[in-house]
């Protein structure tokens, strides 16, 4: 990260480990509604961070004690070009890809320990929990993803800061839209013309 305000925010959270997760959870949110779409196209590898899982009740608990002790994954990387991405994993995640979607044939081999899967579209878009702010939407709805889970995935990001971005997971339950995690990423290398090339005011109006 870059030293901004979703480093700060993370600092918080890290400096008191006791807090809540709904406390956590609307902090990261009252950060993420802050943020404004990215002011320039997202291209090449970006790493990643699992800041928080907002799912309730049992399965929420379970996924959030799993996430401390074990985050396969790392990062997404972005096309933006052909307006398409994938997701960075640790290879020691395959065992339990290969449990949960037996027939996903599409992981492809990244670089020494680590692979990439499940194909995500982008766009500006509205967000799917409030049509009245524009996100960078990473869809996965597409017909080479499994159908079990990661179809009903849509990542929203906003940028909080310099090449800084913070995303909310949403996935569909039942027909409605529930977010079910915070993530940051940032770009593993930052060119020395980074520079946002529009304002934060111009970016307000980004049409839907």
């Amino acid at each position: 990260m870059t030293g901004g305000a979703l480093d700060r925010v993370i600092a918080d959270l890290e400096r008191a480990p006791r807090v809540s997760w709904p406390v956590a959870g609307r902090e990261l949110r009252a950060l993420f509604e802050r943020g404004l779409p990215p002011g320039r196209p997202l291209d090449g590898d970006y790493a990643g961070r699992l800041l928080l899982v907002t799912v309730r009740g049992p399965l929420g608990a379970i996924a959030r004690a799993w996430a401390r002790a074990w985050m396969p994954w790392r990062g997404k990387r972005f096309h933006a070009e052909a307006g398409l991405g994938d997701n960075r994993f640790a290879d020691e995640a395959r065992p339990l890809m290969r449990l949960c979607w037996p027939l996903y044939r599409l992981a492809r081999r990244a670089d020494p320990g680590h692979f990439r899967a499940f194909t995500f579209s982008t766009r500006l878009a509205p967000s799917v929990l409030d049509p009245a702010r524009i996100v960078l939407r990473l869809d996965y709805d597409l017909d080479e993803n499994p159908r079990f889970w990661i179809r009903d995935v849509v990542d929203e990001l906003v940028e909080v800061g310099q090449a800084e971005y913070l995303g909310e997971a949403q996935v569909r339950f039942g027909g409605a839209w529930r977010t079910a995690a915070y993530f940051a990423l940032a770009p593993t290398h930052l060119p020395s013309s980074s520079r946002l090339i529009s304002s934060p005011a111009s970016r307000k109006g980004v049409p839907a």
